[in-house]
Order: structure tokens, then C-alpha cells, then sequence
């Protein structure tokens, strides 16, 4: 089973600034082995009959150990379908490295937050190990190219459901992957269009939601997965009562560049003539925060919970902005001319 990521980010949203998962992923190693020549011109290649025996045994069990999650069920039928049509061929690699494509598509799947989706959801931790162990090799073992292969084609998959219709009960994936009405299916998609594509990146971009409101979602997940990176959270220091706009506040000037990081103040906001007087600006900026993450904007910090206070809202904020990439991609599917929009942002 995948990990169930939407809840998580669900979750991360309704806590609103509670630790969560994390929307990054580590990236890969910059010295990635060199590629062979594009898998768009050359055959896939054969394996012997072990090798053919390793790919069946895998498929038989719908699973793979050395993936982030070994059981592949909910694309088994796929991945059997797309060796099969191969003859049970090695699609990723060639004389032992991997395709142009296998690594274009790795790239892709570790930067799957860009798109709202989980990286380790797509091995998106361990691609960088694997790509090492093909470099270091001369000639690597058969059975190693066989675990890439197939812990790549099960990713693929993967990633490309959940890029087009979400994550859905995957009993639907056959009859309903229609990128383009039909036109081909899940297997063939990624055997057909992804592993000899000349741009990876162009042939996903044709099966992902078409609402401009979805490409502005995405946009503005990367707007806060930048600031999240940027910033050096430092938890404002909670108090035992509720502050009420003109009372005393000791944290007053960390609030104010707090609010002003997250856009919640302007550049040129101060702290005002008393800087652990909580007043002015510095409430209309705590307003601000409360009001467009659905609070009850009185201006008021919290004491029992910290939602009430601006404290590290840009994994949450990424978080809903995913899930409302998730929506989106529900709706597209549904046929739905979506209103979707982030609750809170």
C-alpha cells in the first residue's frame, strides 16, 4: 500500500501549523552516472531466462522489496501488461545505464512536491542510490538491473495515477485513465510516451489537470516551498493567557518580521513606539494570518492553541495548497468545472 499522504497533508491543514510531513525531498546526487544513449531509438533489452523468472516471481507476488512500499497491488495489473508487451525486457537501461529518459523520469519523481505529491510515495529517497550502484559498476549484475527496472516502471505508475486522477480506488485506473479520451491507457502510456519521449517532463505535463486554477495552485505551492526553505522558524513563546490587541507581548518584534516573511505585514511595518506592546499594525498583520487560515480573526494570540498565532504555517499553507491540487485533479476527472480553492489562502 502507498502511504497515505493526502491524509497527512489533510491533517497538516487542520492543525495549521503543527509539525507535518515534509513537503521536500532530498535531491539527487549531482554526480549522476552517465546515461545511455536514448531509449527512444534502441530496443529494450533481453534478460536470460533467470532474469525472465526474477521479473515473473515479482509480478506473481505484486511486490518488490527494496521499494518505499513493497507491495504494488493497486498497479500490478499494469506493470505485468507492460513487461509482457516487452518480453519481459529491460525498459530503463541499456548496456547496464540507465535510458535518457529513466533518469529525466527519476528527476520527475523526486521533485514530485512540486506537484502537490509525496516523493517517497516514488521511491523519490532511494533513486540516488540506485543510480550510485549502476555507476559503479562496470557491468552490473543482471538481477540489479532487473530490481531498477522494475522498481522504476512500479514508480512510474504510480506517480502517473496519482498526477492525472489523483489518488483514487485503484480499481478505477484501467477503465478511467483517459488522457487523452482513451487514446491509450495507463501501460501504455508510460511504455509508449514516457520511456522513448524526448522530454519526459512535456509527455506528463499532457495528462495533468487542465484548469488554469491548477496551474495557479501549483505555482503557488512553489511560492511556499521556496519560503520554506528560506526560512529559520524559531516558535514564538506560547503564552499562559490570551493576548488581546493594546496588552503587553514580550515576542512583539519577532512576531513583526514573522508577519512580514509571510506576507502578512509589509516590508516597512515596525514593531510601533512600545516594542513589546502588542497593538497597530501588528494586529491588523495577526488579522491578516487569522483571516486567510479560516481563524476567527479578533486578533487575539492563542494561548491553548497555537493556531491562533502565526507560528510555522508555510508546511500547512503548502499543504492545502496540495491537497487543492488533489481536488482539482478530482474534479477533472469527475468532468466537474471545478471552484476549487485552498481553504485559508
Amino acid at each position: 500500500m502507498k502511504s497515505p499522504s493526502l491524509i497527512r497533508i489533510a491533517l497538516v491543514v487542520i492543525i495549521l501549523g503543527a509539525a507535518g510531513c515534509s513537503m521536500g525531498a532530498p535531491k539527487l546526487n549531482p554526480n549522476t552516472p552517465p546515461q545511455a544513449p536514448s531509449g527512444a531509438g534502441t530496443p529494450p533489452e533481453a534478460v536470460d531466462a533467470a532474469g525472465q523468472a526474477e521479473f515473473r516471481t515479482a509480478l506473481d507476488k505484486a511486490r518488490l522489496d527494496s521499494l518505499q512500499w513493497p507491495n504494488f497491488s493497486e498497479v500490478s495489473t499494469h506493470v505485468r501488461e507492460f513487461y509482457q508487451k516487452d518480453g519481459y525486457a529491460l525498459a530503463w537501461t541499456r548496456g547496464g545505464k540507465p535510458t535518457e529518459q529513466a533518469v529525466q523520469l527519476i528527476g520527475i519523481l523526486d521533485d514530485a512536491a512540486k506537484k502537490g505529491l509525496d516523493s517517497k510515495d516514488y521511491d523519490g529517497e532511494r533513486w540516488a542510490g540506485r543510480l550510485n550502484e549502476l555507476a559503479g559498476a562496470a557491468k552490473p549484475e543482471q538481477s540489479t538491473l532487473v530490481n531498477f527496472d522494475l522498481a522504476l516502471t512500479v514508480s512510474g505508475l504510480r506517480y502517473a495515477s496519482d498526477l492525472h486522477l489523483g489518488k483514487v480506488d485503484p480499481h478505477t485506473l484501467h477503465t478511467d485513465f483517459e488522457p487523452e479520451r482513451n487514446e491509450y491507457d495507463l501501460c501504455d502510456f508510460l511504455l509508449k510516451h514516457v520511456a522513448p519521449a524526448v522530454s519526459v517532463s512535456d509527455t506528463f505535463a499532457k495528462i495533468e489537470t487542465p484548469y488554469a486554477g491548477y496551474q495557479r495552485t501549483l505555482a503557488g505551492l512553489q511560492k511556499y516551498e521556496d519560503l520554506e526553505k528560506q526560512e529559520k522558524f524559531e516558535p514564538l513563546p506560547t503564552v499562559a493567557k490570551a493576548v488581546s490587541p493594546g496588552q503587553p507581548y514580550a515576542a512583539v518584534p519577532q512576531l513583526v518580521e514573522r508577519l512580514k516573511f509571510l506576507g502578512d505585514l509589509p516590508a516597512t511595518a515596525a514593531a510601533g513606539p512600545d516594542a513589546h506592546l502588542y497593538q497597530g499594525d501588528v494586529v491588523a498583520g495577526v488579522k491578516h494570518f487569522q483571516s486567510r487560515h479560516g481563524l476567527d480573526a479578533q486578533g487575539k494570540l492563542g494561548a491553548e492553541r497555537a493556531t491562533e498565532r502565526p507560528g510555522d504555517p508555510t508546511e500547512a499553507d503548502a499543504g492545502a495548497l496540495a491537497l487543492a491540487a488533489a481536488q482539482f485533479r478530482h474534479a477533472a476527472h469527475r468532468g466537474e468545472h471545478s471552484g476549487v480553492r485552498p481553504a485559508g489562502l
